[in-house]
């Protein structure tokens, strides 16, 4: 008989999404992802103002919230298995092609010309183009994994171990997640349209659509969004049926050890065999789970997989892009 779910978090605290500082680019816009190449070019040969230089002062190259310092995941999106288009049943191993490592820039397609236009603007003109379907799509594609036309993203992704997740939190979670995510916006019309977000560069937000890369302002990407997004994660070879915890034996065991193991750079000596959710185990994954603002409670679900992916080398999955 199987143990239970598990949640890792009993409360999901509501956590205000905060207001980055003024940008401060060309034409007081924003404007599309260049290359470092393109943008050297272009400001030889730009007639508009040079672009402004951000307060130096402020931090760089993160997504963080001023004051957001105990995040817990909610009972919906921590351990318990989600059911529907959202969460596929795990497949094994063996049946699991090997995701291939993804490129941040090799595959964009950016765009060669800036464009004076705001974020609701943009939004607005390609309105039926901001679908949920849309913009998974092109999250699927940051994975480096092609799907056929017409099937359902997170369904086909299930055959790579791989699941989408509905998540609600706050910039300094996705920061802490540290995957490019799809986020669910509010704007005037009464529909929601959803954009696939690759990372932060200074003041501005990257957006990928189309295959190509936009630049935005954050604090009108802020005023937006409401804290709603969706991510991929990547499962653990074993597959994930429920939380692993303390007492519990298998390959998936040992695949968490060494994941603690390769991101703690020593040996976590096991009790009684490498399989075993010993004591010793526990305790690295408590001391894991409160370094990311997790309940430390050493059930090892969603939430704690999602982190232990972001946080060791050897995973291949994409990162949230950032430059200061």
């Amino acid at each position: 008989q199987a143990p239970p779910s598990a949640a890792e978090a009993p409360v999901e605290t509501s956590v205000e999404a905060p207001v980055d500082a003024p940008v401060l680019i060309s034409n007081g816009v924003s404007k599309p992802y260049l290359s470092a190449e393109d943008e050297d070019a272009a400001t030889a040969e730009a007639v508009a103002p040079a672009v402004q230089e951000a307060d130096e002062s402020a931090p760089a190259g993160s997504l963080t919230a001023a004051s957001d310092t105990d995040i817990q995941p909610s009972q919906e999106a921590a351990d318990a298995p989600v059911t529907g288009q959202e969460l596929q049943q795990p497949v094994s191993s063996q049946q699991q092609p090997e995701a291939q490592p993804a490129s941040e820039q090799a595959s964009d397609q950016v765009t060669a010309e800036s464009q004076a236009i705001s974020l609701d603007t943009w939004v607005y003109d390609h309105g039926e183009e901001t679908s949920r379907e849309s913009a998974l799509r092109e999250l699927v594609s940051v994975w480096d994994i092609s799907i056929d036309p017409g099937t359902e993203p997170c369904g086909e992704i299930a055959a790579y171990g791989l699941r989408c997740l509905k998540m609600h939190g706050s910039w300094a979670m996705i920061n802490e997640i540290n995957r490019p995510v799809i986020l669910k916006l509010h704007l005037g019309d009464q529909r929601p349209h959803y954009l696939t977000l690759l990372g932060r560069e200074g003041d501005s937000v990257v957006i990928r659509f189309d295959a190509a890369i936009y630049h935005f302002p954050s604090e009108e990407l802020s005023a937006r969004w409401f804290g709603e997004f969706e991510l991929i994660w990547q499962e653990p070879p074993t597959g994930f049926r429920y939380a692993m915890r303390p007492g519990d034996r298998g390959a998936q065991i040992e695949w968490l050890r060494d994941r603690l193991n390769e991101i703690n750079g020593a040996e976590i000596p096991p009790e009684n065999g490498e399989d075993l959710f010993d004591e010793r185990l526990a305790e690295a994954v408590r001391l894991f789970q409160a370094s990311k603002h997790l309940t430390p409670d050493a059930m090892v679900g969603m939430q704690t997989i999602i982190r232990l992916n972001s946080a060791s080398p050897s995973d291949s999955g994409p990162r949230l892009r950032a430059r200061g």
